[in-house]
């Protein structure tokens, strides 16, 4: 899913940590990392392992950027907190709360001397407690933006590659003001990537009232489709691989006339010198054969 490194693989985060997104779909999600719901300790384990991803996938794919990783560093040392109120409110959330993963519950951190010795607590009393303070997530957020402008370029082709996708999932629709995906959208996709996945190709099938199909995948797909098939049903055929990848009516009606001389060919009886009756396509196979 990396395509060697050119761009980045973060759906299995988006999956695990979807409960704390404020997004549905993944390509909104590549917009912006850090819009999601913040105040929630689960927030710390995202940031925790984005970072880590996206430590890793520079590593993993030789990006030797390690001066613009530090002038990156640098402009973010000089910017202004853009909200400062997010950040007072966020600092007082998380150094002034304690979570406890056994019982799943976030405690005031002045009040955990007595939730230790509650009843709830005590059946759980082997679990963890995180006492995480804000400066840890004000660190790993700072990482994240520099990674994420570093990986701008990576990022980028990501969504781009979202966009083929839904390309794929409507190539089988009418061209109309009606479908699902704006035509503003098909102009974002580099016309390369048009290519590699053959969306610049675009066939049609005469049978289905001249219906156009994006791309070979879908084009191969469509011969086994519902309407495909109620279409070659209006015509007394019953759907066979003999009929795979004919879209004219003219094809349709080669066929069924080749099928009918060659069911003929069978049906038709000869007799040898014996008395021996073949159909016509055995005994002239046989006969060509010198065994009759």
């Amino acid at each position: 899913e990396e395509r060697y490194g050119r761009c980045v693989d973060l759906k299995s985060i988006f999956e695990k940590y979807r409960s704390i997104m404020k997004f549905t779909e993944y390509k909104e999600f590549l917009e912006d990392f850090l819009c999601v719901e913040k105040y929630n300790f689960s927030y710390f384990s995202y940031l925790k392992e984005l970072n880590e991803y996206l430590k890793s996938f520079c590593s993993r794919a030789k990006i030797r950027k390690n001066k613009k990783i530090e002038n990156k560093k640098q402009e973010n040392e000089n910017e202004s907190i853009e909200n400062k109120k997010q950040e007072i409110e966020l600092r007082d959330f998380f150094d002034s709360r304690t979570f406890c993963e056994g019982c799943n519950r976030i405690i005031m951190t002045k009040m955990v001397c007595f939730h230790i010795k509650s009843k709830r607590h005590m059946k759980n009393i082997s679990c963890n407690l995180l006492n995480i303070k804000y400066e840890e997530i004000y660190k790993l957020e700072k990482e994240i933006k520099i990674f994420t402008k570093i990986l701008k370029d990576e990022i980028e082709l990501s969504k781009s590659l979202c966009n083929v996708i839904e390309i794929e999932c409507i190539s089988n629709e009418e061209i109309s003001g009606t479908k699902k995906f704006a035509v503003e959208k098909n102009e974002e996709i580099p016309s390369w990537l048009k290519k590699y996945y053959g969306l610049d190709i675009t066939f049609r099938c005469e049978i289905c009232k001249n219906k156009k199909i994006r791309g070979r995948k879908e084009f191969f797909k469509h011969f086994k489709q519902p309407e495909h098939l109620e279409n070659l049903k209006t015509h007394n055929i019953e759907y066979c691989d003999l009929f795979y990848g004919i879209t004219t009516f003219s094809g349709i009606e080669n066929m069924k006339t080749r099928i009918f001389l060659d069911q003929n060919i069978f049906i038709e009886e000869v007799e040898d010198e014996e008395g021996n009756v073949y159909d016509k396509k055995t005994f002239e196979d046989l006969k060509k054969m010198g065994i009759i």
